[in-house]
């Protein structure tokens, strides 16, 4: 090969700020490798771009530039195909910017490797002004039976086109992908690896990528979520070949899927959809059958994914017919807690950020003490819908299930929890106490209901009797003279026609019957 290949640059520009411009083109014409030829293909732009392309064509021969009317969203290699003679490729989006350094250096690793790519670290720049790096620690080369096994270590620069020189030949014969409405230059990036001998990663930070929100990545089509499937199975397919597919490359591409997901939530959530259509989104990721298999894996990104599909459809399942439709949907990642997914209790399951956490971690359990500890904090239309949850979350534990009731709670929420955690003789003791030192005055029937279920359940025959000689009184003082009357005639068929207690209250109950 020629010891000073012609090296083609590729920009496409649609409607870039002029100084971004400027300082894009720039970066290219004064690299320190002068031999180069330059195309800059206009997009499209409405605004002043093509002028100042013009500009910096009339300045420099190196530059060939052309310019479209109609804007498509990929890259036009087709067009300029046939005029590129460089050995080489490199692309630099319109708003980026390279190195001086950068094609002499990643030209001087391919050709003393003899490597078909060669890639540099990236300094992304945010708009807030902070900056943050990606890149290797040192240099790393892989051929071609390598790129199994290092996969998860080299994938996120095969995510985008820019950043790297990659052999003409390399780029001919690769094919241009059209179903995607975003991520095309990841498949694109991805097949020029297939058709790669030997690539070289070097640690060198000679490319800068500006992070904009107005990206196609932050926008909304409808082809979106579809395109992070196209993505996911094109991963898939380019490790096939080397056989079975390893655990770590499995749960590794889920981790891509899941962050891949995360990002298309919010962009779905920031859009101008309506809340019928954010819904039906939503829904279509839940029932995706990847989607589920992704969301098993033990790892944050799968985490932070599927909160944010329950947060999203959790805030906005009331307002539309379909909202329930979409919760029934989610119901297959929450089976502990699916019970209690439904549009009437949204607004609660969002309201305090314990109450969401135990939710979406499908840990009934923490869910039922966190319900209990902050039930006390909320108004009393929502410690009702709160007493139903807890019912229905205790379906299976029937002492909880029978003093999961909003006045109960409101008084005796420590009973419930002691029994929730089965210190059933606790309870027991909890509630004699109340009643030796006359404190029971709110949801006195459940008391009672409970405390004599409690006490025949724990055959603590001292206790029952107790009980029922107290829920007599209850009765009497209630005027439910016949129910009072039918306590005492049990209490006398369990031997306690003598006592003292029970011949007093039958002596008042006689004055009113």
């Amino acid at each position: 090969m020629n010891n000073s290949p012609l090296i083609t640059v590729y920009t496409q520009v649609y409607n870039t700020k002029e100084s971004d411009l400027r300082t894009c083109i720039e970066s290219v014409l004064n690299q320190t490798y002068q031999n180069i030829e330059y195309f800059i293909l206009d997009n499209g732009s409405t605004d002043g771009s093509f002028a100042i392309l013009e500009e910096y064509a009339k300045k420099d021969s190196r530059i060939h530039l052309f310019r479209f009317e109609k804007n498509i969203i990929r890259f036009r290699y087709t067009e300029i195909s046939q005029s590129a003679q460089g050995q080489f490729w490199t692309m630099l989006d319109s708003d980026d910017w390279i190195d001086p350094s950068y094609i002499e250096h990643l030209l001087f690793f391919a050709m003393s490797k003899n490597l078909d790519i060669t890639i540099c670290g990236t300094l992304f720049h945010l708009e807030s002004g902070e900056t943050c790096p990606r890149a290797l620690s040192e240099k790393l080369v892989l051929n071609s039976m390598q790129y199994n096994t290092y996969f998860p270590l080299y994938h996120v620069y095969f995510r985008a086109m820019w950043g790297k020189l990659v052999k003409s030949k390399i780029i001919n014969q690769s094919n241009i992908c059209t179903k995607v409405f975003y991520g095309g230059d990841t498949i694109l990036a991805f097949n020029w690896l297939k058709l790669s001998r030997q690539i070289g990663i070097s640690p060198e930070l000679l490319h800068h990528y500006r992070i904009h929100s107005s990206s196609v990545s932050y926008r909304y089509d409808s082809l979106r979520f579809q395109s992070d499937l196209v993505l996911f199975q094109d991963a898939l397919d380019f490790l096939k070949p080397y056989g079975p597919i390893s655990a770590q490359n499995l749960t590794f591409l889920y981790s891509v899927y899941c962050n891949a997901l995360s990002d298309t939530l919010n962009v779905i959530d920031n859009s101008d959809l309506s809340a019928h259509d954010k819904l039906e989104e939503y829904k279509k990721i839940a029932l995706e059958p990847i989607t589920r298999q992704a969301y098993q894996i033990k790892d944050d990104s799968a985490k932070n994914s599927k909160e944010l599909l329950l947060f999203f459809a959790l805030k906005i399942c009331g307002d539309a017919e379909n909202g329930q439709s979409c919760l029934d949907a989610l119901c297959a990642y929450f089976t502990q807690c699916s019970k209690l997914l439904t549009v009437s209790n949204s607004k609660i399951l969002i309201s305090d950020v314990s109450i969401f956490q135990a939710f979406s971690a499908d840990d009934y359990s923490a869910l039922c003490e966190v319900l209990i500890k902050i039930f006390k904090q909320y108004p009393y239309k929502s410690q009702e819908k709160i007493a139903d949850m807890l019912s229905c979350l205790t379906e299976k534990l029937p002492l909880c299930k029978m003093c999961a009731k909003h006045r109960f709670l409101a008084h005796f929420s420590k009973i419930f929890l002691l029994l929730f955690h089965s210190q059933n003789l606790e309870a027991l003791e909890e509630m004699t106490d109340l009643l030796l030192n006359d404190r029971v005055k709110d949801a006195q029937e459940t008391f009672f209901e409970l405390y004599l279920t409690l006490a025949a359940f724990l055959q603590q025959e001292s206790a029952y009797l107790f009980g029922k000689i107290r829920f007599a009184e209850y009765l009497f003082s209630k005027k439910r003279y016949a129910e009072c009357a039918k306590a005492i005639a049990e209490l006398e068929q369990m031997g306690l026609s003598k006592h003292e207690e029970v011949e007093k209250l039958k002596k008042e109950l006689s004055r009113h019957t």
